[in-house]
C-alpha cells in the first residue's frame, strides 16, 4: 500500500510542478518584452530629434508680392494736355514700388476705367496718372487765361501753320524771321511750349488735322505769358512769323541755344567775312560795355574781334 501510494502520488505533483514552471516562464517572457518595451520608449523619447522641413515651413511668411511690393501702375505714354480725351495710345505701365506709389495713381488693372475721360490739366510724359487729373465730361469750351497769360492771335498758311499739324491743345515754338540792324536776315525763336488754344476759332478738331487750307491763311490763338505777348505783336509788325510744331513728348526743359539763326550758319561761316571755323584761335565771352548783355569775342591771327553773329 505503501509503495502504491508513493508511487500513485508522484505523477500529479509532477505534472503541478510542471505547470508552475511553465507559468513562471510565461511571466519571465512577458516581464522581458515590457521591459525591452519601455526601454525603446525612453531610448526614442530621449533621441534628439532633427529639424525638420514642415517644422520650418509651419512659421507663417508675410506675402511681400512679386518683386518685394512692386505694384503696376498707368503713365502718360506722351505729353497728354488739359481737355484732351483719353485713348489707349496716350496710356502706359510702370512698375513702382507699393511704398512709393503717388497717392490716387492708377493700378494697370483698371487701366480700361481711364479710356474716354477727359484730362482736367496738362499730364507730362511718363508721369503717373492720378485720379485727380481726369474727369468724365470734357472741360468747358470757353478760353480759361491763368493769371498773367494772354491769349494772342497770329496769322498762318499751310507751311507757317505746320500743314495744319499744329491744332488745339498742340505746343509749338514761335519762330521770327527779320532783317537787323547788319541788313541781315535772321531768324530767332522769340516763344517756346506755348499752347495752342484755338485755330481758325475751333477749339476743338474733330479730325487729325486742324482745318489750315493750302491757300486760305487762317489764325491761330496762342496761350502766352504777358511779356511774349507783346515779343509777339512787336514781332509780327517787324517781320514775319512762323510755328514750329513741339513732339508730345518734349518738356519745357528740353530747350537748345537761343541764338538767332542767320545765311551764315547755313553757309558755315562766322559773322566776320571769311572767317571760318579753322581760323579761329580762341574765343571768350565778355558783357558789352554798353549794354551790359554778354557778348562774344574771337581771335583771328592775333586778333580779337566781336562774333557779331552770337
Amino acid at each position: 500500500m505503501a509503495t502504491a501510494s508513493r508511487f500513485g502520488a508522484s505523477p500529479s505533483r509532477s505534472g503541478y510542478n510542471s505547470k508552475v514552471r511553465l507559468l513562471i516562464a510565461s511571466l519571465l517572457g512577458v516581464i522581458v518584452i515590457l521591459v525591452g518595451t519601455i526601454v525603446y520608449v525612453i531610448n526614442q523619447m530621449a533621441a534628439p530629434k532633427p529639424e525638420t522641413a514642415p517644422e520650418v515651413a509651419a512659421t507663417p511668411v508675410e506675402d511681400s508680392g512679386p518683386l518685394k511690393n512692386m505694384v503696376k501702375i498707368v503713365v502718360a505714354a506722351q505729353r497728354i494736355e488739359e481737355g484732351q480725351k483719353i485713348t489707349p495710345d496716350m496710356l502706359g505701365v510702370r512698375e513702382e514700388d507699393f511704398s512709393r506709389m503717388p497717392s490716387g495713381a492708377w493700378r494697370d488693372i483698371n487701366m480700361q476705367h481711364l479710356i474716354g475721360k477727359y484730362a482736367t490739366a496738362m499730364i507730362a510724359a511718363n508721369m503717373p496718372i492720378l485720379k485727380e487729373q481726369l474727369a468724365d465730361a470734357p472741360p468747358s469750351q470757353d478760353l480759361e487765361i491763368p493769371a498773367g497769360y494772354r491769349a494772342v492771335t497770329i496769322t498762318v498758311d499751310a507751311r507757317t501753320g505746320v500743314e495744319g499739324w499744329a491744332k488745339p491743345n498742340s505746343r509749338v515754338d514761335v519762330n521770327w524771321t527779320f532783317v537787323d540792324s547788319d541788313k541781315k536776315t535772321k531768324v530767332h525763336t522769340i516763344v517756346r511750349f506755348v499752347k495752342i488754344l484755338s485755330v481758325g476759332g475751333a477749339t476743338n478738331s474733330p479730325g487729325q488735322k486742324a482745318a489750315v487750307g493750302s491757300n486760305q491763311p487762317t489764325t491761330v490763338t496762342l496761350l502766352v505769358t504777358e511779356e511774349d505777348a507783346r515779343k509777339i505783336e512787336l514781332a509780327r509788325n517787324l517781320g514775319s512769323l512762323s510755328l514750329a510744331l513741339v513732339g508730345n513728348t518734349e518738356t519745357p526743359s528740353g530747350f537748345n541755344s537761343d541764338a538767332p539763326s542767320t545765311i551764315d550758319d547755313i553757309l558755315g561761316k562766322k559773322a566776320e567775312s571769311g572767317i571760318t571755323e579753322d581760323d579761329i584761335d580762341g574765343v571768350v565771352y565778355l558783357p558789352d560795355p554798353d549794354t551790359g548783355k554778354q557778348i562774344k569775342m574771337i581771335l583771328v591771327n592775333g586778333k580779337w574781334v566781336r562774333d557779331k553773329s552770337y
